[in-house]
């Protein structure tokens, strides 16, 4: 016995057909033709596969040696093959044996060559999604961007049939100003395909239509404050896309006062006066702003409201129009005048603007107040300019642009006097003295009567015959005062 090791002979070996002849001591041989295979087998990853190597979401193999295929192992899994040249693994019968992510196939040829390939099976779809930029609400767009995603690799897109290459990484972009040129108002198709060939199909609409704004009613309204109210009457939105809006809500209200804006305001308020700018605005789904269907450059309607005041405050005394006081007795108690207006706040008790003072009918001049210890005649106006400017006016007369009260303040009291005696003795001249209640007009007095001095309103005369003595004398109102007194001790 003997032996012809593989190690020992290696180098007299070469691939394909060797002879091996063995002699024996007496001249005998024997022949063995043998093949010499040192060539992997192939594994071809056949046309019918879906995806782009080393991905794939479903994949088919062509197995090949130049001499027999013998077996192959999928993930582990050994699967026989018949001993030819050639052979398959088709997905539909290795589709078992693999799993979502890295696999393993290893093919053995008879002569136990081995050729091992990895590959990648993906069964997801790729992600579409929208990106923040885009102008719309799905499915409606008038700029529309997308995020593209895949757990592996994206590959292309086809946007409504135009194919677009992607470089292959996970992430990806199909932003609007790219891909504008393949998209078209009305519905619109958008497919993502990884590089394992799994797809993503979006539909998704463009509209590049601005929506139409139509006032409802005037679009100028001029309002008397107080009196006439606001009614919101909206306006109207036509789309191609969306629903028509029959009663559209201001978007803001502008108020401004004498031309300088004050602030946005909830609504028109009819007790403010001024300008209030009523503006209303819509942005359809697509994200297209409503144009104002008469003027298609503004982006928006506007209602001009103008609230005015161009009414007049109503004055109206509180009591008497006319009053007739007692000079240095009565007291004049200021009840003021009533002022109601359309905007302003009710006053219940107006002062006087101004008061004039007369005399017997002369002007005297402007006081501060009814002086019921001066006779004469006050008149006591009451004046009201409301914040609009508007002057009141009489309620009881509407022409005139004031309220008057008269106040007259008269004495019509008689004068008092009281008489007095220099003595009760008997004399040949008696001084009688005469105190008057009030100031008297001296040309009233009887002849002979003076002044004393340093005392108010006292007259002094000498009487020198016994007799009862009586005369008037007039106060400076006019009144009449009598005077009466008998002198007995004249000797």
């Amino acid at each position: 016995w003997s032996d012809a090791n593989y190690q020992n002979i290696k180098s007299l070996l070469h691939e394909g057909e060797n002879t091996i002849v063995l002699f024996d001591v007496a001249g005998n041989k024997t022949e063995k033709k043998f093949i010499i295979d040192w060539t992997a087998p192939e594994i071809i990853v056949k046309e019918e596969s879906k995806g782009k190597d080393p991905y794939f979401s479903e994949v088919s193999f062509k197995l090949h040696d130049n001499n027999l295929v013998d077996k192959i192992v999928i993930n582990g899994t050994e699967k026989d093959l018949s001993d030819n040249a050639w052979s398959d693994a088709n997905y539909q019968n290795i589709k078992s044996l693999l799993h979502e992510g890295e696999n393993t196939i290893v093919l053995f040829d008879v002569v136990g060559n081995k050729t091992e390939k990895k590959f990648i099976i993906d069964w997801t779809a790729p992600e579409i999604t929208i990106k923040e930029e885009s102008k719309g609400k799905a499915p409606y767009f008038s700029e529309v961007s997308f995020k593209l995603h895949d757990n592996n690799l994206v590959d292309k897109i086809v946007i409504n049939g135009t194919e677009k290459d992607l470089s292959d990484n996970a992430w990806s972009d199909a932003n609007y100003q790219n891909i504008k040129s393949l998209l078209h108002e009305g519905e619109n198709t958008i497919v993502l395909f990884d590089v394992a060939g799994n797809k993503t199909e979006k539909k998704f609409t463009i509209d590049w239509t601005a929506p139409k704004i139509q006032i409802n009613g005037e679009n100028k309204i001029t309002l008397e404050a107080g009196i006439d109210t606001y009614e919101e009457k909206g306006a109207t939105v036509t789309d191609n896309v969306d629903a028509t809006i029959a009663n559209l809500q201001p978007t803001y209200i502008h108020y401004s006062v004498d031309g300088k804006f004050v602030g946005k305001v909830d609504k028109v308020d009819t007790t403010k006066v001024g300008t209030y700018k009523v503006v209303y605005e819509y942005t359809d789904a697509a994200g297209n702003k409503g144009i104002d269907a008469s003027d298609e450059r503004h982006e928006y309607v506007i209602r001009l409201v103008t609230v005015q005041d161009t009414t007049k405050p109503l004055l109206k005394l509180n009591g008497d129009k006319k009053i007739t006081l007692e000079a240095g007795i009565d007291t004049y108690k200021e009840l003021g005048a009533t002022m109601i207006d359309n905007v302003d706040a009710t006053i219940a008790n107006l002062q006087p603007t101004y008061i004039h003072y007369s005399v017997d009918g002369k002007f005297v001049g402007k006081v501060d107040k009814v002086d019921t210890t001066k006779l004469g005649t006050y008149k006591v106006v009451y004046e009201y300019t409301d914040k609009a400017g508007n002057k009141g006016v009489d309620a009881l007369d509407l022409r005139h642009e004031y309220l008057m009260r008269t106040v007259i303040v008269k004495d019509t009291i008689a004068p008092t006097a009281e008489v007095s005696f220099e003595t009760t003795e008997p004399t040949d001249k008696l001084f009688v003295t005469v105190k008057f209640s009030e100031k008297i007009n001296e040309g009233t007095l009887p002849q002979g009567f003076y002044a004393v001095a340093g005392e108010a309103n006292t007259y002094k005369k000498a009487y020198y015959s016994n007799k009862e003595h009586s005369f008037t004398v007039k106060d400076l109102a006019g009144n009449d005062g009598n005077v009466k007194f008998e002198i007995t001790n004249i000797q």
